[in-house]
């Protein structure tokens, strides 16, 4: 489970260096037995390679699994949520489970009639404006940090992989929704999406969970030909 390191130092003997962190990956002991290249983002130790970059750009085209999880997310509630981000000049999902895409990459989802979820970008903090604060519980909006795992399944082989871990039909499913499911017995959510022609989906999960599903889904990934590879292939800024 993510926690706070008590003397602020992560960094073992083998990376050869420290750096100052205060999340951990709910996977990160699994990422750290494959000996990936290191790196810290939004104040998490990242895996950003564990082969070539040119085997892992292939595999996000064909099978690929990938740990997000150090994405700062956040969680809006309240009666006045809808109308508080529209103040804060946000395009506001109009459906349940709805996702409206922000600047730079970011998402925004809609959970029911007084709650959302925004997702933010690797390496960048989320807004000033959406952090909580004292301002917005007084308005009837809650803003509280998440700490979901979050993976990304990617690749033309990727409805194979949930196909045999999840009983819904994401063909069937309409597109820009998230979906709340089971995968490999996980309760997750799950938002299907498209990069560069392939199939991408994004799983959110409890951290307590996460490390199984993690396992269950890369004794799956890799006898179909698959691979887990680091975030540098997503964000070339961190090779």
């Amino acid at each position: 489970m993510t926690r706070t390191i008590s003397d602020n130092t992560f960094w073992t003997a083998e990376t050869h260096m420290l750096e100052t962190t205060i999340r951990h990956s709910p996977i990160h002991a699994w990422l750290a037995s494959r000996s990936p290249r290191w790196s810290v983002s939004c104040g998490m130790p990242i895996a950003v390679q564990f082969k070539s970059g040119d085997v892992e750009h292939q595999a996000l085209e064909s099978l690929a699994l990938c740990d997000q999880s150090a994405t700062l997310k956040l969680s809006i509630k309240g009666p006045r949520a809808a109308a508080w981000l529209t103040e804060q000049e946000l395009p506001v999902p109009t459906d349940v489970y709805a996702a409206q895409r922000l600047d730079q990459g970011s998402l925004l989802f809609r959970l029911g009639p007084d709650e959302f979820f925004l997702q933010g970008v690797l390496g960048d903090e989320l807004p000033s404006q959406l952090l909580p604060s004292p301002d917005a519980a007084a308005e009837d909006v809650y803003c509280l940090e998440r700490q979901d795992a979050t993976l990304l399944l990617s690749g033309r082989r990727a409805p194979q992989v949930l196909a045999q871990t999840c009983g819904l039909d994401f063909e069937a499913q309409p597109d820009g929704h998230l979906v709340f499911t089971r995968v490999a017995g996980v309760s997750v959510g799950v938002f299907p999406d498209h990069h560069s022609g392939y199939p991408t989906f994004q799983l959110w999960a409890d951290p307590s969970y996460a490390l199984d599903l993690w396992e269950s889904l890369v004794q799956i990934v890799e006898p179909l030909g698959g691979t887990v590879v680091g975030l540098g292939c997503l964000h070339p800024e961190l090779q």
